[in-house]
């Protein structure tokens, strides 16, 4: 069978019409396709011969005495009455189900009781030729109603995110497992997903007629087969059948979600409690015989390696435990280890179902814990196994917690700087940092609660996550912040626990100025890095203009100077200004805050023949802006040298000479300044955002 695609165009064909197709085999979906380039590539040679081709049952399926079961077909050319029989294997029987009924694609068969047990095809025919037929591939089964899966006979026994491995989404599946002793025909059974108790969700798994679930077997539903038995190499793929067919994405996995499967008359077979956070963990059931409603029949799988879970296999037993501290733990080789440990409660984070233990001060004295039932305070005893979150965080999926003592001192945070804390040592320890406020949204366009800090000594910079407490920063404050030092999607976060971890210090951070334009030989404009106090911009006293050109060197300039739109000033220069090159030295320039510049400015800049059109503006192009990896210079052969600034003043990037591109991949997502020194002594200095 081939399938003809319309990446290129669509075509209306005639069912049952013979068609000639030239085109290009593409793949996709785990499907050959022919793409045809125009409608002179699809003929069309007419209806071929008339068929009548059974679907279901069509082989391996099982029904039952006193049921409903539907027999579906596909006719070609062919619209008239059809007759349906039954014939057995092992006696030559014939049983009447239907005669000259419409030929529509399906039937409802009500199954007599009393109808012979055994094994038998479907026989569909053309009431006025009985040579066009069709017949099952093979024999399905029918069987005694008391044979009929109950409730409990197929469980669901895992339910697996497993989030060790790439693409944990995509490893998604549900293990269902045949408690008894006969085997089972699961065909157009349904595994459902949903938010809503007792629902039948929207996303399910179809498993395909005929298929079969051993005595005492197992049975895999999983989202994406193939990305399942890359990382599952171990497991059978016999036992992880293709999905029939999928409502959305089949087998989807999420916190506070309910299970259910169903058999092919919509009977309830098994389903599961919603109060379980399943997802990014691979949970097994505590025994068959359990209630999947109650949360207690749950666990965590204790079988982390060589992958997460037991798909296919008998569920994890919990391994002997072995005491240590935390700092062992953190610094040793236990991953996937059973273990015992003491410690504070420093962090409860209940909407992750996190919190964090800490066993004295210092780097490797805390640890994070997949749990809730603690209280800030309480000095526990816990048993868990050792885990990886994000591959990075090490922490205890707890199965075991004693609370000796509450209310007690918690350990003193850790006072860090930024750079102290961007590795390992202090996952999990309560820190405190310093810190202003260069975005309040790294993953511009997206949002996830984040904002970032940077320390005011360097360029380091740290994110705030949300999982604790949602804050709306101001940009430029200076934070300091107290929480828990985290790591996930590839940065490390600081986890404030509630308000009182985050302190307000204000804008602490004098202005800068960022660029001078000339604008004619009487007025410069000055571009500041943000809104200025009108008294001390305006005050001309804080400006002087210095020839440095043998022309220049001698002349005193009289200065006016007019706060324009909150960041810009422009300066009125008297006399007028001659060819040759100036320093302008800024000084004493407070913000709005009242931040004052502690040190001079000074900002180089040349009149020539052509400075009132801004030569210095026109001669570079600084592409593109905004920027992720390279920035590019036009006319970059002019280029003496390059400095790039942060938002608070320090030089971040120096480089000498011509260059017609520099790598800030490694850059920090913000804003810089960058400054450009040309050989003819001009100054060009432009914003750049970093993405």
């Amino acid at each position: 069978v081939a399938l003809a695609d319309d990446i290129i165009f669509a075509y209306e064909p005639t069912l049952g019409n013979n068609y000639d197709i030239t085109g290009v085999v593409d793949y996709a979906y785990d499907v050959f396709t022919i793409n045809p380039r125009n409608e002179n590539d699809i003929i069309d040679n007419g209806a071929g011969e008339a068929s009548i081709n059974i679907i279901s049952p069509n082989g391996g399926e099982t029904w039952y005495q006193g049921t409903t079961n539907t027999i579906t077909w596909a006719s070609v050319n062919y619209e008239e009455l059809i007759d349906i029989v039954l014939i057995y294997e092992e006696i030559y029987s014939i049983v009447e189900i239907a005669n000259g009924i419409e030929n529509n694609g399906s039937f409802e068969w009500n199954i007599d009781e009393n109808i012979i047990l055994g094994n038998a095809r479907i026989k569909i025919s053309a009431t006025e030729n009985a040579e066009l037929f069709d017949m099952s591939e093979n024999y399905f089964t029918i069987s005694e109603s008391g044979n009929m899966p109950e409730v409990g006979d197929v469980i669901i026994n895992e339910v697996g995110e497993p989030y060790g491995m790439i693409n944990t989404y995509q490893n998604s599946y549900i293990e269902l497992y045949n408690t008894t002793n006969e085997a089972i025909d699961i065909g157009n059974w349904n595994v459902y997903s949903t938010e809503v108790y007792g629902a039948k969700g929207d996303a399910s798994f179809v498993f395909p007629a005929g298929t079969i679930i051993e005595a005492n077997g197992f049975l895999i539903a999983t989202r994406n087969r193939d990305e399942f038995l890359l990382n599952y190499t171990e497991v059978d793929a016999s036992i992880v059948p293709i999905a029939e067919s999928t409502i959305g994405e089949g087998i989807y996995i999420k916190e506070n979600y309910y299970f259910s499967v169903k058999d092919a008359n919509d009977n309830l077979i098994d389903e599961t409690t919603f109060e379980v956070d399943w997802n990014s963990q691979v949970y097994e059931k505590t025994t068959p015989e359990a209630d999947g409603n109650l949360i207690e029949s749950w666990y965590l799988t204790y079988s982390l390696t060589p992958f997460e879970g037991t798909p296919g296999e008998i569920n994890s037993i919990e391994p002997e435990a072995n005491e240590y501290t935390i700092n062992e733990i953190q610094t040793g080789e236990h991953f996937g280890e059973m273990v015992i440990t003491n410690g504070i409660v420093t962090a409860v984070f209940e909407n992750a179902n996190k919190f964090t233990v800490q066993d004295g001060n210092g780097a490797y004295s805390g640890i994070w814990v997949n749990g809730n039932e603690v209280a800030l305070g309480d000095e526990i005893t816990l048993k868990g196994m050792v885990d990886l979150d994000f591959e990075h965080i090490t922490l205890i999926n707890a199965s075991e917690i004693i609370v000796n003592s509450s209310e007690n001192n918690l350990p003193s945070a850790e006072e860090l700087e930024i750079s102290q804390i961007l590795n390992d040592e202090f996952e999990g320890v309560l820190i405190k940092v310093l810190g202003r406020c260069t975005s309040i949204n790294p993953d511009h366009p997206e949002n996830y609660g984040e904002w970032q800090i940077t320390s005011i000594e360097n360029n380091d910079s740290i994110r705030i996550d949300d999982i604790g407490i949602v804050f709306a920063p101001t940009y430029q404050n200076d934070y300091e912040v107290t929480g828990i030092l985290n790591f996930s999607y590839g940065n490390y976060k600081i986890e404030p626990r509630d308000e009182n971890d985050i302190e307000s210090l204000g804008d602490q951070v004098p202005p800068l100025a960022t660029s001078i334009n000339v604008l004619t030989t009487t007025s410069i404009e000055i571009i500041f890095s943000e809104d200025l106090d009108i008294t001390s911009a305006e005050n001309p006293s804080n400006y002087a203009i210095t020839g440095i050109s043998d022309e220049n060197s001698d002349i005193d300039y009289t200065i006016t100077a007019i706060l324009d739109n909150q960041s810009k000033v422009i300066l009125s220069v008297s006399p007028e200004m001659i060819e040759g090159n100036y320093v302008l030295d800024i000084s004493n320039i407070k913000d709005i805050a009242e931040n004052q510049m502690t040190d001079s400015q000074d900002m180089p800049f040349t009149i020539t023949d052509v400075s009132i059109d801004n030569v210095t503006a026109k001669a570079f192009e600084i592409y593109p802006n905004p920027v992720q990896n390279v920035l590019y210079f036009k006319n970059f052969n002019k280029i003496e040298k390059i400095e790039i600034y942060n938002t608070i003043g320090k030089v971040i990037f120096t480089n000498n000479g011509n260059r017609s591109h520099i790598d800030i991949s490694n850059f920090e997502k913000g804003i810089y300044f960058i400054k450009i020194n040309t050989k003819e002594k001009n100054i060009f200095i432009e914003k750049i955002i970093k993405n």
